[in-house]
């Protein structure tokens, strides 16, 4: 920015002059200003603002493997099957039959 004489002209051509230099400069730095504040909101919008694009139509575009599944049960409605089978229940396996046994009793006096 241009700085002020120290004395000022007289002439008042001279003095509209500068009066219309600094306005230009005025005008310049506030055109400045403003693509600043644009580029801060839009750094700020940027780095907090929502980081997903949304759009309402954006979920129709994967929409097809879901109408897909959707003719297919429909079709699979008149196969439906029966199981037939048990489930084997978790637990301890017996121990051989060929193992020798011993049965021992322990009495305890009652107190």
């Amino acid at each position: 920015m241009k700085s002020l004489p120290e004395t000022l002209p007289d002439e008042t051509n001279a003095l509209q002059k500068m009066v219309l230099d600094y306005q230009s400069t005025v005008d310049q730095l506030q055109e400045k200003l403003k693509w600043y504040e644009e580029q801060f909101c839009l750094f700020q919008h940027q780095r907090f603002g929502a980081s997903s694009e949304k759009c309402p139509d954006q979920m129709e575009l994967f929409n097809e493997a879901e109408s897909i599944l959707d003719s297919l049960k429909q079709d699979d409605s008149d196969l439906e099957e029966t199981i037939s089978y048990q489930r084997k229940k978790p637990g301890r396996k017996p121990l051989s039959k060929h193992i020798p046994r011993e049965v021992v009793r322990y009495e305890g006096s009652v107190a």
